[in-house]
Parts: C-alpha cells; sequence; structure tokens
C-alpha cells in the first residue's frame, strides 16, 4: 500500500441492503474532493483543516450523520493513498 499522502472528501451515507435478519444497510460514499500532498507528513497537517471546512458545510447544510435515518448524505474526511474513489464498487450481498 502506498503513503497515505491523499485527504479525500466523500459525501457518506448508508443504503438498505434487503430484509435478511431483520433488515441490513452498508455504507456508500461518493467523492466530493481530493488532494494530493507530497507527503504523508504535509497530508496528515493539513487533514484537521479540510476536515473542519466540510464539517461546517454539514452544519450549514444540515447535514444527518449516516447513522441517522434522515442522512441525505453528509461530508467525512480521512487520509488515502490513492485519488478518492466511490464505494462500494459493487453493491455488496448478504451471505
Amino acid at each position: 500500500m502506498g503513503e497515505l499522502n491523499y485527504v479525500n472528501t466523500f459525501k457518506v451515507n448508508m443504503l438498505y441492503g434487503g430484509p435478511e435478519e431483520g433488515g441490513w444497510w452498508f455504507d456508500v460514499g461518493y467523492p466530493v474532493e481530493s488532494i494530493c500532498f507530497e507527503t504523508a507528513s504535509e497530508a496528515s497537517n493539513a487533514l484537521n483543516l479540510i476536515r473542519a471546512k466540510w464539517n461546517e458545510r454539514n452544519k450549514s447544510e444540515g447535514n444527518k450523520e449516516p447513522s441517522s435515518v434522515n442522512c441525505d448524505g453528509y461530508y467525512q474526511t480521512w487520509l488515502g493513498n490513492k485519488y478518492a474513489e466511490a464505494f462500494p464498487r459493487e453493491r455488496p450481498h448478504y451471505e
């Protein structure tokens, strides 16, 4: 795995997976921003500032966290080792 030199922000939500075992849900995320830094240290130093920017946007838009049934998307920011991609790549199946 590569160096964690990206700061990636996603709009995250939960989707209904199916009725098995009383119903199950899974996380989805759509990239809204991906910033590459020269080093992991630079990315780590920038993380809190970028996260704060998106948390302010959550507040100003009235976004609810993904655990809420009223969630319609919530910005979350993490360190990554590559450019942000939507997740999951394939819809999960109950097993």
